[in-house]
């Protein structure tokens, strides 16, 4: 899942937004157990949490403001236990749908998309085959699909080729 806080920065200093683990998986051909560490997946209880609690205050006050502008009452009553197990529902409803896509779809961090992205041989922005493709003169390996540069001997420990 591409968010948008999430950027990569190539080599050359170019912003690109991480292609999912999904897109990877179908662009390599690779399962999902071969190309990406479980520390290398997005979180599930802290986007639950925050997400839950972030959509379960929005429709809160999405109900205040409904009733407010249209006199239509369907805000949720805080203080009594049908409005306490409706807001609680709708954070834990969509919270754990969230924590979810982002578990299975989502990169914890950028660093993490571009590690696993290039250790399968993938240009982390497009997901395009680049490990055989030659460095370029200032040791960067340019996706031919995006044109994103990649020093691939930083990220995978090895040496630049003379």
């Amino acid at each position: 899942m591409m968010f948008a806080w999430q950027k990569l920065v190539d080599a050359r200093g170019r912003k690109w937004s991480p292609c999912s683990i999904r897109q990877a998986c179908i662009a390599s051909g690779y399962s999902r157990e071969f190309l990406v560490r479980e520390d290398e997946t997005g979180r599930f209880w802290s986007n639950a949490l925050i997400l839950g609690l972030v959509y379960a205050i929005l429709m809160m006050l999405f109900g205040e403001l409904t009733g407010v502008l249209f006199g239509i009452d369907i805000s949720m009553d805080f203080l009594s236990l049908p409005g306490q197990v409706q807001f609680w529902g709708y954070a834990i409803s969509f919270g754990g749908a969230m924590g979810l896509i982002n578990k299975f779809y989502g990169w914890r961090k950028s660093a993490a998309a571009v590690r696993a992205m290039i250790r399968a041989g993938l240009c982390p922005a497009c997901a395009y085959r680049i490990d055989g493709c030659e460095p370029e003169a200032d040791g960067c390996t340019v996706c031919p699909e995006c044109g994103a540069a990649w020093r691939i001997y930083e990220i995978d420990g090895t040496t630049p080729q003379d």
